[in-house]
């Protein structure tokens, strides 16, 4: 539990780098050069976000780019609301009544399996990838509301039709709920800690979180009136939850990039790609097919396909001057740079040339 006690850009603020090296390698996993160079980018953003201005600060908030990911993550918290979860769980003992079964003891069942599945999210998170999981837990909550309004409508269950046909439902209201917990519950708030540079990731994330409460409002207003409607009922306002759920799905597939492995220094050059290969969307529609030849939790740079005579070390060096062109990460390509001792990367201002 080292890395959730000590964050790697605190203590590269508190000048203890070695520190986050240890940190960092229990994180990725990767090489002994790889961890010192993500150090080094940690390092750099930290002297640039003490170097800048409120002007600097405000000009970067306002830049397209960054606008475009705020909205991105206060919809992404919107949809979080919209897929139902508090429907549920604010009005589950009235649902499970409507439908003939104890309200009391499935709303434990119900609370229990959304504790211990965001326990085993926390476990999924870095191995299947942010974007897997919104796409699989969006795509579950679709089909389990689907089918729970589905037999509440067909057998009439809210009349009171066959009373074994709600512990059915009952049983899809759990699927619902395990979707969420491994999915949107706590992946939606991963996501939207990553997006954002450091200099403005305090406000921006406060915009998201201003979102989702706003969502919140929005569900607890509405879900009263939609049940109580003779029009909608519970059944009704699970078709719309599937409704909600499946743009969802559409939405993080369409708009949402994979960051995980991804440093922060990192997801700015992953927001300047292109819409195609940022949101890498045919490998997500491939993968669903026996065919796909790889799958989300390799890597998202690894499932970028190349050109038939593309080269990989060439496409590599592309991407690293595409990324080290930016005005604020004033770094030279990994070619050419000596990796100094960590202790010295602070006071340091830019790497000297390969001799060679």
């Amino acid at each position: 539990f080292l890395p959730f006690l000590l964050p790697t850009r605190w203590l590269v603020v508190k000048n203890r780098e070695q520190k986050a090296v240890e940190v960092l390698a229990k994180i990725r996993h990767g090489s002994d050069e790889d961890i010192q160079e993500e150090v080094h980018e940690i390092a750099l953003t930290v002297r640039q976000h003490e170097k800048g201005s409120l002007a600097q600060t405000l000009r970067k908030f306002l830049h397209w780019r960054i606008l475009q990911r705020i909205a991105l993550g206060m919809i992404l918290q919107l949809f979080q609301q919209f897929t139902g979860m508090n429907v549920i769980m604010y009005y589950s003992t009235s649902i499970f009544c409507t439908i003939g079964v104890e309200g009391y003891v499935s709303t434990a069942v119900v609370g229990m399996l959304n504790f211990l599945t965001t326990i085993l999210s926390v476990f999924l998170v870095d191995k299947f990838g942010r974007k897997v999981l919104l796409l699989l837990g969006a795509l579950g909550m679709t089909v389990s509301m689907a089918i729970g309004a589905s037999l509440l409508l067909g057998f009439h269950v809210e009349e009171g039709g066959n009373q074994a046909v709600g512990y059915v439902v009952v049983l899809c209201i759990c699927l619902f709920v395990f979707n969420f917990a491994y999915g949107w519950g706590p992946t939606a708030w991963v996501v939207t800690s990553e997006i954002y540079p450091l200099n403005i990731r305090g406000f921006a994330v406060s915009l998201t979180t201003s979102a989702n409460w706003i969502g919140n409002f929005i569900v607890a207003m509405c879900t009263p009136v939609m049940l109580a409607s003779s029009a909608l009922q519970t059944q009704g306002t699970f078709y719309i939850l599937a409704v909600t759920n499946f743009l969802a799905f559409l939405f993080v597939l369409l708009c949402l990039p994979e960051t995980k492995g991804e440093s922060l220094e990192r997801v700015d050059a992953l927001f300047s790609k292109p819409w195609v290969e940022m949101t890498n969307i045919w490998f997500y529609l491939r993968c669903g097919c026996p065919w796909g030849s790889r799958w989300p939790w390799t890597s998202t740079s690894a499932a970028l396909s190349l050109p038939e005579d593309g080269d990989p070390s060439q496409q590599e060096l592309d991407e690293d001057e595409r990324y080290l062109n930016r005005e604020d990460v004033p770094l030279q390509p990994k070619e050419r740079r000596i990796h100094t001792p960590v202790e010295n990367t602070l006071s340091s201002n830019h790497t000297q040339p390969d001799s060679s």
